[in-house]
């Protein structure tokens, strides 16, 4: 009977220890191209859906830190991918950061790519048939499956 009691007494203590200590902070990282950024359509910087999940989640008093600093204009799958393996690093409140350690700290990370790959490849060459727009999705596709196992080697957590 005594070791039943003593058993529920550390179990208690335990739950309560971690009810106590449970992080609810989320790490907010946001990547990719000029839509990520908040460019309207006139590309001027504007109030983007960055700033909108950012904002949503700081009125509810859960965020921890918005990590918007791996943004590049005309920005491509392939260069996202080139940014993860070479490491990119960038400077958040005085502090050096990687694109990787971000992308492992990240409890919520959202993507915006693709963009840019579409107008460079069907925008700028317009003499094109149906074999040339079938290669190009199939590449896409490819590259972007590639991106998002590279991404979720890092990250762990949901990716928008």
């Amino acid at each position: 009977m005594k070791k039943i009691f003593f058993l529920c007494i550390i179990i208690i203590i335990v739950i309560i220890i971690y009810i106590t200590n449970k992080d609810t902070k989320i790490y907010y990282l946001s990547i990719g191209d000029d839509l990520s950024q908040g460019f309207n359509e006139n590309y001027k910087k504007d109030y983007g859906y960055t700033e909108y999940v950012a904002d949503y989640i700081n009125k509810k008093g859960n965020l921890e830190l918005l990590n918007n600093n791996y943004f590049v204009n005309n920005m491509r799958t392939i260069d996202l991918k080139k940014m993860i393996i070479e490491n990119i690093e960038t400077d958040i409140n005085g502090k050096k950061n990687t694109i990787q350690n971000a992308l492992i700290k990240a409890d919520l990370v959202t993507l915006s790519i693709g963009q840019n790959d579409i107008i460079t490849k069907l925008i700028l060459f317009q003499n094109y048939d149906d074999n040339y727009i079938y290669n190009f999705i199939n590449d896409y596709v490819n590259d972007l499956n590639e991106l998002l196992k590279l991404i979720r080697k890092y990250c762990k957590e949901k990716i928008i």
